[in-house]
């Protein structure tokens, strides 16, 4: 199979998939940022204990997820997981507070839209409201 079927294949095939970057608190009270396209079976393999090395830790279960961004493409989703890897704890913690994930110990989520023709925050921690951006 030539290259351009194989771009076009993939193409078609993500064209209807949605990719999220999101962050988990855990027990031991750090935070682990993540990709995925399935938001809930995400969190149900880490509490499982068969998510990522860093989350099979028994000392760091159960795991809460308190933030997620919806991206277009793959890429741009793990791309701000990269980032937010990157970043120092305080730096984590005032990213998250300035998204709206007032205390990240709370029950608190808080998921935001990065598609640029469907940009909405959905943040029922706060208001329980969609607003427009």
């Amino acid at each position: 199979m030539n290259i351009r079927k194989r771009c076009r294949r993939f193409i078609l095939a993500s064209k209807d998939k949605q990719f999220y970057f999101y962050v988990l608190y855990c027990a031991d009270q750090t935070l682990y940022g993540g990709f995925t396209t399935d938001l809930t079976a995400r969190l149900a393999t880490h509490n499982a204990g068969k998510g990522a090395k860093y989350t099979r830790v028994r000392k760091r279960q159960p795991l809460k997820m308190i933030y997620a961004e919806k991206w277009s493409t793959k890429s741009l989703a793990m791309s701000a997981e990269y980032h937010f890897k990157r970043l120092s704890r305080s730096a984590k913690e005032a990213f998250l507070l300035e998204q709206g994930v007032a205390d990240v110990k709370s029950n608190g989520f808080v998921l935001v839209n990065r598609i640029p023709e469907e940009a909405t925050i959905v943040n029922p921690t706060i208001t329980n409201e969609t607003e427009e951006i």
